[in-house]
């Protein structure tokens, strides 16, 4: 073996740790052949790569050095790796050539998976179109749902499935040329504006959808049969969520498009310019996310829930204001008035303004389901709801239960109308720990407080006019919109009009649809049905509009010498909304008892409604001696309203 200065044995290295001696002897061919031949000795640490290379002429290496450092703190440059200045031309260029391989690799990669991804959301698009827009576009559905309705549910449908055919077209003609798929991003990316609008008219489209289905009753089980036309039976409302996470998904490809580092640097400027187009789109919608993430949520739990329709009257992404919570299996005891208890393990939905118990069933989610929201199912199951228990008519208790297992509890006591009668349900959760129990009583107390902001009916007049729905009004939303729903439907000839009863189970269902936050809506109603809401909501009120405090000024008005200028005179006593509200009400009225030959309403009639609804003493006792001068105070506000109440229609908005 070569002899290094000293006369220690170099047992594979060319020269020491120290600094290298000009005059050392430049070993021999043949001494590099037995360098590299042989074995090191047991004792001695095993030599690198490095040490073992001799470059040509058997100039000495110099011990490896770091790259320059930049001002900033980074590499000058960010491909060259520490020591690559003192690698040989070889050296770096097999260097090069693997981090290119790799690249490479990650690109292709990278590549397949947004092929495969591709082919399936244009296997989703063409569902859509093939199973579902084209059918409709026949009789007899082409008369029944309009095109204008049509449009919105399927709006730009066929120019994203022509966009994403081309676009996976060119993609697997990158198949073996990675380097191809930039132009591909720089093309494709701006054309993804059709997105916009998509995204920003869900919510909407949704809902047209499902008024569709409620108009034409048949129509739900049309489009069942239309989705068993594939394979995979996918419901119209779960492919029509697909596109919505689109634009965020081809964000991420473009992210790891720039890592895999196979762009030039014009493409990489490019490229941030498109990237940055893309959040553009996102934030033109960003107002209206929230909502399409809130309807693509509800929208995974219809698909997980069945026997929706005996529980809610209404899908659960109907109310604009309905939100999912969370989800836990515990076992419930419910001691149910007039009905058999109900106890057992159950599922429990909990959503901002109710409690859906559901029981397990056996089910396979679709994997569209997973697709159309960024939310992955808890489970692989389908669950049958049971009841619901709504949030703005239950109390929240809480009660252990360590006399009977050392289990904690919570109780829900809803307040339900069972045969005219107001009585309770009691619901019991056992929760599997005390941090449970803690977690959801403070969930279900944040949604009552939710739903207490939305309630309009059973609480005082003052309060709901300082809430914000009502802000900047005189009149109630619901009075205003459901008297001008019956001036707008000719209600003034309809026969009976506040005097024949409405049916109480539509009266119910609005009711509760408003209370939980639903739109005050009074389209396809029946007269007679919106002018029994508008009798429930005065009927409800903790006071009535007259109040109690000046229920015995009305009733001595009566007894005045002038008995106009006397109730004139408590009727200016009112607070300013009740005031306002009792001039609105009495101004339809007038109209009404004025049109008296075509729908029977005389003022006798109309004070036999309403008189025992607006002047109600606090002891709440029926006096029946003051029956008659109750209705005579009523008529006398309908006769003498200009006189009371002022000429012209009454203000319904603070100026």
């Amino acid at each position: 073996l070569p002899t290094a200065p000293g006369g220690s044995k170099s047992h594979g290295t060319i020269a020491s740790r120290g600094p290298p001696t000009p005059n050392a002897p430049k070993p021999s061919a043949r001494a590099s052949m037995i360098v590299r031949s042989t074995p090191p000795i047991p004792s001695a640490p095993k030599p690198s790569r490095m040490s073992l290379m001799v470059p040509k002429g058997g100039k000495k290496l110099r011990s490896p050095r770091t790259a320059p450092i930049s001002p900033r703190g980074a590499p000058t440059s960010p491909r060259t790796t520490p020591g690559a200045a003192e690698l040989s031309p070889r050296q770096r260029s097999d260097a090069g050539a693997s981090e290119k391989k790799r690249h490479v690799s990650e690109a292709e990669m990278l590549l397949e998976k947004m092929i495969i991804k591709e082919t399936r959301y244009i296997h989703f698009l063409e569902l859509i179109v093939k199973n579902f827009q084209a059918p409709m576009q026949y009789d007899p559905w082409v008369q029944r749902i309009s095109a204008s309705e049509r449009g919105l549910i399927f709006q730009n449908i066929k120019e994203m499935l022509a966009l994403h055919m081309q676009i996976l077209k060119q993609l697997k003609g990158c198949r073996g040329h990675p380097e191809n798929m930039p132009p591909i991003f720089l093309q494709r990316c701006p054309q993804m504006s059709i997105y916009v609008d998509y995204m920003t008219n869900f919510p909407k489209a949704t809902t047209t959808l499902r008024e569709c289905c409620d108009r034409h009753k048949d129509l739900t089980s049309t489009l069942y049969t239309w989705q068993q036309l594939d394979i995979a039976n996918l419901d119209l409302s779960a492919l029509l969520a697909c596109p919505l996470q689109v634009v965020i998904q081809w964000q991420q490809y473009l992210e790891a498009l720039i890592k895999v580092d196979v762009c030039t640097d014009d493409q990489l400027s490019q490229l941030a310019d498109v990237y940055g187009q893309l959040k553009s789109f996102m934030v033109a919608v960003s107002e209206q996310q929230e909502a399409t993430d809130r309807v693509s949520r509800l929208m995974v739990l219809e698909s997980r829930l069945s026997n929706l329709n005996s529980v809610l009257d209404e899908p659960l992404s109907a109310n604009p204001h309905r939100h999912f919570v969370k989800e836990a299996t515990m076992h419930v005891n419910s001691e149910l008035q007039g009905e058999a208890p109900r106890q057992g393990k159950f599922h429990v939905f909990l959503f901002n303004d109710m409690v859906i118990l559901g029981k397990k069933s056996a089910f396979n989610l679709n994997s569209a389901t997973s697709m159309a929201t960024s939310i992955k199912p808890m489970h692989d199951k389908k669950f049958k709801a049971k009841c619901q228990i709504p949030l703005y008519r239950t109390e929240l208790h809480d009660r252990s239960m360590d006399e009977s297992g050392g289990d904690s509890c919570f109780v829900l006591v809803e307040n339900v109308k069972v045969e005219n009668r107001q009585t309770q349900h009691v619901h019991t959760f056992i929760a599997s720990s005390e941090d449970e129990k803690q977690d959801w009583m403070m969930s279900v107390l944040s949604g009552m407080k939710e739903m207490h902001t939305f309630q309009i009916f059973g609480i005082p007049l003052d309060y709901l006019m300082n809430t914000e729905r009502e802000r900047g009004r005189l009149v109630p939303r619901l009075i205003e919109s459901g008297v001008l729903a019956l001036r707008a439907n000719d209600a003034l000839n309809t026969e009976g009009l506040l005097r024949i009863s409405a049916k109480a189970k539509d009266i119910e269902m609005f009711k509760d649809s408003v209370q939980r936050g639903g739109p005050v809506d009074f389209s396809g109603m029946s007269d007679h049905t919106v002018a029994g809401i508008i009798k429930l909501w005065l009927k409800d009120l903790p006071e009535p509009i007259t109040t109690h405090r000046l229920y015995n000024a009305f009733i001595e008005s009566a007894e005045a010498e002038d008995p106009v200028s006397a109730l004139k005179e408590v009727v200016d006593l009112l607070p300013q909304y009740n005031h306002a509200t009792l001039a609105y009400l009495f101004y339809f009225c007038k109209d009404l008892v004025a049109n008296s030959e075509v729908n029977k309403m005389h003022a006798n009639n109309v004070s036999i409604v309403l008189g025992p609804i607006l002047l109600v003493e606090k002891s709440n006792t029926l006096d029946m001696s003051k029956h008659n001068i109750i209705f005579g105070i009523i008529q006398s506000l309908i006769h003498n309203y200009d006189t009371i109440f002022g000429t012209g229609e009454p203000r319904t908005k603070l100026e």
